[in-house]
């Protein structure tokens, strides 16, 4: 799951440099302001810093735009930092003594970041660097925090939809670890079970799990095959769930599920991983769901 996350990631990241390299060459500089926002919610996932920016306090505040006071630290975004924007940036940090109010200045570019040499109190970083260490420390949790940052900052879906593949790979997954692995003479709590199945329903219907992005919605697949085996999934899963709510016992909060019902339920999670199977196998991916 944390492959295809990380896949997800770079493409996002791919697409947003290509797009503000695009704007700023036919003239359009609002892509500064919402780097300035968007590194806001960057740093403060990978970082913790609660960044507020000086630029909206006071126009053209000088040498950096983001500050976090309480950690004395200090932030200038740039999409491009090269060496003469980081000499111009260290400049202007010296020379209007912030230094007596940050410790520690970072110059973030988020298109390109230059390896120049840099003093102590100065680290010149790009978004790869910030990935890079959301990644040391193996959490998804981050990395899809970043993803949420870029999607919140932009209409992410009208630049660039994902590609058919990760995002099958995803839902596959997350079928594998859900809901249809066990009979149901053997599952635990049918609540969770039925949560499971709602996950999936959801991730294919919407892309997202508990409104959290993680590819792309069914509509927004281009092969018909893919869809075509996302549809019978999901009328499976509608088959469970009706199965489900009808077994409710009135007034109570139980279900009663006599035993045929047991087994159309389990027929279906058969029809899941067969059809699952299948699209895994049609589109090239090295996973096979074990059968009931």
């Amino acid at each position: 799951m944390l492959e295809h996350t990380i896949s997800n990631l770079n493409s996002h990241i791919s697409v947003l440099r290509t797009y503000i390299e695009i704007n700023q060459e036919v003239g359009l500089n609002n892509m500064l302001r919402m780097l300035e926002s968007l590194s806001i919610a960057l740093f403060k996932v990978t970082h913790g810093y609660e960044l507020v920016n000086r630029n909206l306090l006071k126009s053209n505040f000088p040498a950096v735009d983001l500050v976090d006071d309480k950690r004395r630290v200090a932030i200038q975004v740039t999409s491009n930092a090269d060496a003469k924007k980081i000499n111009h940036t260290l400049a202007k940090f010296k020379k209007f003594d912030l230094a007596d109010d940050y410790d520690q200045l970072i110059i973030f570019g988020f298109v390109n970041s230059s390896k120049k040499s840099v003093p102590p109190h100065c680290k010149v970083l790009g978004i790869a660097d910030l990935v890079q260490m959301a990644m040391d420390k193996h959490s998804e949790e981050k990395i899809q925090g970043i993803i949420d940052a870029i999607e919140q900052h932009t209409d992410f879906h009208k630049i660039h939809p994902y590609s058919d593949k990760p995002c099958l790979s995803i839902i596959l997954n997350v079928i594998d670890r859900n809901a249809v692995k066990h009979r149901m003479m053997r599952e635990g709590s049918h609540q969770e079970m039925v949560r499971g199945l709602n996950e999936i329903t959801e991730l294919i219907s919407k892309g997202t799990i508990d409104k959290k992005s993680k590819g792309k919605s069914i509509d927004q697949f281009t092969d018909h095959v893919i869809v075509k085996y996302l549809r019978e999934i999901r009328n499976e899963i509608g088959e469970i769930c009706g199965i489900i709510n009808e077994s409710r016992v009135e007034g109570h909060d139980f279900i009663f599920i006599p035993l045929e019902q047991y087994q159309e339920i389990d027929k279906a999670k058969k029809v899941i991983i067969d059809i699952a199977n299948d699209a895994a196998k049609y589109a090239g991916i090295d996973m096979e769901l074990r059968k009931l």
